[in-house]
């Protein structure tokens, strides 16, 4: 089976990568080629096209129908399928994998039916996960359009082994697979829409919450300043509390010693980070939208999806005669079994440098013994030659 792919963002290129496992070619399109490029490099797709155009000939090699799969934002859902339906022609299948309005799915599947053209609504939930765990697909369209998808369908959710089955003994249904045919055109973004309402109001909920535990020392603060604003009105002596609500974000790319991470707005410059499995990170490119990580530690451990956590501190190593003949990591930890570091000092990792009028001055040369090397130290190294 071949299918083209519309939209090769993180959820895109997600999902692609678990179709190509499962055997499905898969050509790629994006607006911005150089990304959609370096998807094809990286082996996410079969092969990328610099337009639609292009993506539509290349699927449909041999004059047989194709099946094309839309993962863009809602508010482009419109203009893409526009474009596309330019080259397509009858018997081809159109997939909306976005959060399009199910009343808008409806009048398209009406529309493109008029063109002999299958269109499916496909409600789709998983996010940077869904490439690991797979993707809970909510699908909506005629019987024979959802059959001929169905392989994708599959590749595409998380399967049987995702949780145990209920009743051992029955017949397997698509629902244990993680996708749901849901009815006609539209009824897949409408049980989409339903999902997202409930996630939505989860989501508030953890938000209520996380503010009650952040405001849960305002009684210090009214003790401290008398700041009434802020305050309980009464009592405040019962909301003086020390929680620790830490700042987390997620991993969003990896590779190559550094990561990428979205949600640590207030990160600071050379701030430690910590990851799972016992890896941290130094904060050093600060993005808008995300913060560049040089990573210590078994980086291969590292994938995307992953929580990053805020340390607040530097990144700091102990000094000091304590650490003389001591075999440590970047972070200044031991990895020589001789026990901890008791040193009573440290330093940060970045740091301005002393002027030179506040630096002791060198008294002493280092010989390596190369004179192609020692004669390259000014003055010092020159006078013992």
């Amino acid at each position: 089976m071949r299918v083209g792919l519309i939209g090769l963002g993180r959820m895109g290129e997600g999902m692609s990568r678990r179709m190509m496992k499962d055997g499905i070619e898969v050509w790629g399109y994006r607006r911005n080629y150089e990304k959609a490029q370096e998807a094809y490099e990286k082996g996410y797709v079969d092969g990328v096209t610099v337009d639609i155009d292009s993506l539509v000939s290349q699927v449909k090699q041999g004059g047989s129908p194709g099946i094309f799969m839309m993962v863009v934002p809602a508010e482009t859902v419109e203009e893409t399928l526009n474009e596309l339906l330019r080259f397509c022609s009858e018997g081809d299948i159109i997939i909306d994998h976005g959060n399009s309005n199910f009343k808008d799915s409806r009048k398209r599947a009406e529309r493109l039916e008029k063109l002999g053209i299958q269109y499916i609504d496909c409600g789709t939930s998983g996010g940077v996960f869904g490439l690991e765990r797979g993707y809970c697909l909510m699908v909506g369209g005629t019987t024979t359009a959802v059959s001929v998808c169905s392989p994708i369908f599959r590749a595409l959710a998380p399967g049987m082994s995702a949780a145990p089955r209920t009743n051992k003994w029955s017949k397997a249904t698509s629902p244990e697979f993680g996708w749901l045919h849901c009815g006609s055109s539209g009824a897949g973004h409408f049980v989409k829409m339903v999902h997202n309402g409930v996630e939505y109001a989860m989501m508030q909920a953890y938000a209520e919450g996380f503010n009650i535990l952040h405001e849960a020392n305002a009684g210090s603060k009214y003790v401290k300043e008398g700041d009434a604003e802020v305050a309980p009105k009464e009592h405040q002596e019962d909301y003086c509390y020390d929680i620790d609500v830490a700042e987390v974000g997620e991993i969003i790319e990896v590779g190559d010693g550094v990561a990428r991470a979205s949600g640590l707005e207030n990160v600071m410059s050379s701030e430690l980070v910590e990851l799972p499995n016992d890896v941290f990170g130094m904060a050093l490119n600060l993005e808008q939208d995300n913060v560049g990580l040089v990573l210590f530690g078994d980086t291969t451990r590292v994938k995307e999806g992953d929580i990053a956590k805020r340390n607040g501190k530097v990144v700091e190593v102990p000094v000091g005669k304590e650490m003389l003949g001591r075999v440590v990591n970047p972070l200044g930890q031991p990895l020589d079994g001789k026990g901890p570091i008791n040193s009573s000092k440290s330093l940060p990792v970045e740091r301005k440098a002393l002027g030179v009028m506040a630096r002791s001055p060198v008294n002493e040369p280092l010989q390596t013994g190369i004179k192609a090397i020692d004669s390259m130290v000014p003055i010092l190294s020159l006078i013992h030659i």
